[in-house]
């Protein structure tokens, strides 16, 4: 990304603080969206036992967990679901801003140019319409033979269309790592029941 970027100083495409705006970007989107996920998965494992058990179960296949690959994490799919209905039930950035490049009908609303649209990630993902049940912790929604019913734009943690998030794979493959990390050596128990959490 970085060589990327020098690239396009050189040619007039971007100045130098532009270059540290991107950096600081990457740094933020790449840190505190992972960590906020890592946080709810492990905070749902630790009140959901029997979910717990079962990645635990999944981790357990490998035994070389020094040279575990890409290819290794792929094969984690319960875990992969564990994450998604965090990342579904506590998206780490809850609220996006579009803004209407043209002229837009929206239910009969006109839209004019350059209208700021706020999109509330949060609510889409917790609409019982799309997700049954939308405050129960249940990995098994993400299945794949229950995602086919899903609306492709009822479960977007990472944005959806031409501005969604470039390190979605990187991200998800990270906050496996880290879930293997912990879950093949710890038991995760609970301080306080998710019912007493409030967000702000």
């Amino acid at each position: 990304m970085l060589d990327t970027l020098l690239h396009q100083e050189a040619q007039g495409l971007i100045d130098h603080q532009g270059i540290c705006e991107e950096v600081d970007t990457f740094m933020f989107e790449g840190f505190d969206t992972t960590s906020t996920c890592l946080k709810f998965a492990l905070l749902n494992l630790a009140q959901c036992p029997e979910i717990q058990e079962r990645c635990y179960q999944e981790i357990a296949n490998f035994t070389d967990f020094k040279n575990l690959t890409v290819f290794d994490f792929n094969k984690l799919e319960y875990l992969g679901c564990v994450i998604k209905e965090a990342l579904r039930m506590y998206p780490s950035v809850p609220i996006i801003q579009r803004r209407c490049t043209n002229e837009t009908i929206l239910n009969g609303l006109i839209l004019p140019t350059n209208t700021q649209i706020i999109i509330h990630i949060y609510d889409i993902m917790r609409d019982s319409k799309h997700f049954p049940e939308p405050s129960v912790f249940k990995p098994e929604r993400f299945f794949a033979e229950n995602t086919c019913n899903i609306h492709p734009f009822a479960f977007v943690p990472f944005s959806a269309g031409a501005r969604n998030c470039i390190g979605q794979k990187f991200a998800m493959l990270e906050i496996k790592a880290a879930l293997v990390a912990i879950l093949r050596t710890y038991r995760v128990l609970p301080v306080m029941q998710t019912k007493d959490l409030t967000l702000e």
